[in-house]
């Protein structure tokens, strides 16, 4: 921790500065098959570039991870917009309309009903990461949470913006590429990083039994002890 508050405190800061803490959750698969190291590597240079710094990281428990995945598709407008990212997909992978059609009610998916669709991917997440552990980072610093957000990427990694960490660490699938399968399988778009307070503070008090508050108690209360 100390190191953490002497990189703070000699960052550039002025009186308006937004003091945050930030998360990122690297997933099971982007775990297992080796990318994290490389994926922690670019972020703790992109964190000393933009004046955060790195707090902690962890795995994450499989029964916190499912909790987790839950949580994240909590709430019929966010089941709805995962299934409207579904049917952007296949319109920007300039796929027919009947062969869409045919792909999803292959998986018994009514294309015209966005709430179903966006269940069947919950439920893939569900059933593809359980027994799975993800890892969480935490950093801090001067408007954190949008410095980190500005470079995850789009949902969908094969149309993600350059330079986006889904963009550079993804294996190029496309969310088309779920429906592949019997059951389906997970989408390989890497990482999530939380763009609104209420989403980290969330995560953190699940994922680490910490809330946001805390986390930025400690870090004011050291910065703070640091200038006396």
């Amino acid at each position: 921790m100390h190191q953490l508050v002497s990189s703070l405190s000699n960052s550039k800061r002025d009186q308006n500065g937004n003091m945050e803490i930030a998360c990122v959750i690297l997933k099971p698969d982007t775990v297992k098959d080796g990318r994290k190291d490389l994926i922690i590597d670019y972020l703790r240079k992109y964190s000393c570039e933009n004046g955060l710094m790195m707090v902690e990281g962890c795995s994450i428990l499989p029964e916190i991870s499912s909790k987790m995945i839950n949580a994240h598709f909590e709430g019929e407008a966010k089941i709805k917009e995962v299934g409207e990212k579904v049917l952007l997909a296949f319109s920007r992978m300039g796929i027919p309309e009947e062969e869409m059609n045919s792909i999803l009610k292959r998986h018994n998916l009514d294309p015209k009903d966005t709430i179903s669709i966006g269940n069947w991917v919950r439920n893939v997440e569900v059933n593809t990461h359980k027994g799975a552990c993800p890892y969480i980072l935490v950093f801090a610093g001067l408007d954190a949470i949008s410095k980190l957000f500005k470079i995850r990427g789009g949902s969908d990694p094969i149309w993600a913006q350059e330079g986006t960490l889904r963009k550079m660490f993804s294996n190029g699938m496309s969310i088309v590429d779920m429906f592949d399968g019997k059951n389906g399988k997970s989408i390989d778009n890497v990482l999530h990083i939380p763009d609104t307070v209420e989403e980290v503070d969330r995560i953190l008090a699940t994922a680490l039994g910490k809330s946001y508050q805390e986390y930025l108690n400690i870090i004011n209360q050291n910065l703070s002890m640091m200038r006396r």
